[in-house]
């Protein structure tokens, strides 16, 4: 309650100086981003690293958050426990925690590697 009283005062109290600040309206600014993002897209990922970063990128977030997600109800759909589905994930965080360091160590004694 008080937070929203902070915010209120300082909304209420604090100058309007977007004109000032900038020249475009806010709808104009988004439709020209939005207009420029697929020749921005197409510019980006025709460049073969930055393509294969993004790929990269997505495919361990994909596996990482998709195991996170798909455990619970591989384990549920399987007839196991809360308990059981719930050590299924403290093994993976286990296994990251324990594997992180080891990995950071490695990297740094290794260096980037550049292809």
């Amino acid at each position: 309650m008080i937070a929203a009283l902070g915010f209120f005062i300082i909304w209420r109290y604090t100058e309007d100086d977007r004109d000032a600040s900038c020249p475009m309206k806010p709808g104009v600014q988004i439709q020209m981003i939005l207009s420029e993002f697929p020749s921005t897209m197409r510019r980006l990922l025709g460049n073969r690293k930055v393509l294969a970063a993004s790929i990269t990128v997505f495919a361990h977030a994909f596996c990482h958050w998709g195991l996170v997600t798909y455990i619970p109800l591989l384990g549920a759909e399987r007839g196991l426990n809360e308990l059981m589905i719930g050590l299924t994930l403290t093994a993976n965080a286990i296994t990251i925690a324990v594997t992180l360091p080891v990995v950071g160590s490695l990297s740094d004694r290794v260096g980037r590697f550049t292809p």
